[in-house]
């Protein structure tokens, strides 16, 4: 009897010295929160191991948030910017902030663990407020992103593929008052007219036209002075110079009209001559990236970013679109030409 007394008390003492040596304490605690909290050391120390991964979480979801705010064309000013970052931080800094409320509670929690694993007992993985705070700091992060999600990027790549992108097709009209067989035929190469009639025909050509001209003239004053009369609506205007809007019409553009958000690019897919210079400084964007050297694909970028900011910050008409079109595309030109991506044209838009 004795001795099972005896190896009673010993058991005890031994459980009772292993639980002493792994009590935690809860000034050691704060000060790994204080110096190394960024790391989780506190949790480690402390063997709150779920709270540890949704420490490591919020870590790589918050860099994640910074870069979406960067990438967020809507941001047009440093004031919003640095509110847009503030408001990323807000997520972690909660779940950091709450960690620290519940940290000496934590520190019961895993004395308690302790003593439960002596014992033979199951121990819970995370506690009611760890839960709460887990939730809370989660959701938050949700939303933040979820708002950062919805916003529209660039719409101009600098890929060598565009695969929207239409290019606009010139129309030549030729307009013969008299007859189309009296004027001389021409080839057109590469912006060189070349006449195929030799000087003989084309002498007899130019002495027939001038026989015939007077009887045509006195036929042909009547029509043309009712034609002036008419209102210039009713003739065909050349899709590249038509700044008219029309909303029931979507023209062909370098991005994906179905998907577009601001105003600009609304007037751009349903502007004829928006739209053509849209696709004309696609192509001009290309030209120019190709042109310039590897190593400055990243500066060539950046510009291209913050002149499409500029874009939607300063402009909202078609006359100002426009303006920053033959701008753009001038300037594109430039860096095709100089292989300088910090080539300028001499504008008052900078």
């Amino acid at each position: 009897m004795n001795d099972i007394t005896s190896q009673a008390i010993g058991d005890h003492a031994f459980h009772r010295n292993l639980h002493q040596a792994q009590i935690r304490s809860g000034f050691a605690a704060f000060l790994l929160w204080f110096f190394l909290g960024s790391f989780g050391a506190h949790l480690m120390y402390l063997r709150r191991w779920t709270m540890l991964i949704f420490h490591y979480a919020m870590a790589v979801l918050t860099v994640v948030a910074i870069v979406m705010v960067f990438r967020n064309n809507n941001i047009h000013s440093l004031g919003v910017g640095l509110a847009a970052l503030w408001m990323a931080f807000i997520p972690v800094g909660i779940y950091n902030f709450g960690g620290l409320c519940i940290l000496f509670p934590q520190v019961n929690y895993c004395n308690e663990d302790s003593a439960l694993r002596l014992a033979g007992r199951k121990t819970e993985r995370a506690r009611m407020p760890e839960r709460l705070l887990i939730l809370f700091a989660g959701g938050a992060m949700a939303i933040f992103i979820g708002a950062m999600s919805t916003s529209p990027s660039a719409n101009y790549s600098t890929s060598s593929t565009t695969p929207n992108a239409v290019a606009p097709t010139p129309a030549v009209q030729q307009v013969n008052p008299l007859s189309a067989s009296s004027a001389p035929s021409a080839n057109v190469d590469q912006g060189n007219v070349q006449p195929q009639a030799n000087a003989t025909e084309a002498a007899s050509q130019v002495t027939t036209v001038a026989d015939a001209a007077p009887a045509q003239e006195q036929q042909a004053s009547a029509p043309t002075e009712a034609q002036a009369t008419q209102p210039t609506a009713t003739q065909p205007s050349d899709p590249a110079t038509d700044l008219n809007t029309t909303p029931n019409q979507v023209y062909g553009t370098s991005f994906d009209c179905a998907k577009s958000h601001s105003q600009n690019e609304y007037l751009i897919c349903h502007t004829p001559a928006l739209a053509a210079a849209d696709v004309k400084l696609a192509n001009a964007v290309t030209s120019a990236k190709n042109a310039i050297a590897p190593a400055d694909l990243d500066a060539f970028k950046d510009r291209m970013r913050g002149q499409w900011n500029f874009r939607e910050k300063h402009c909202n008409d078609v006359a100002c679109l426009n303006t920053w079109y033959q701008y753009q595309t001038n300037t594109m030109a430039l860096i095709e030409q100089t292989k300088n991506v910090a080539a300028r044209v001499e504008s008052p838009q900078n």
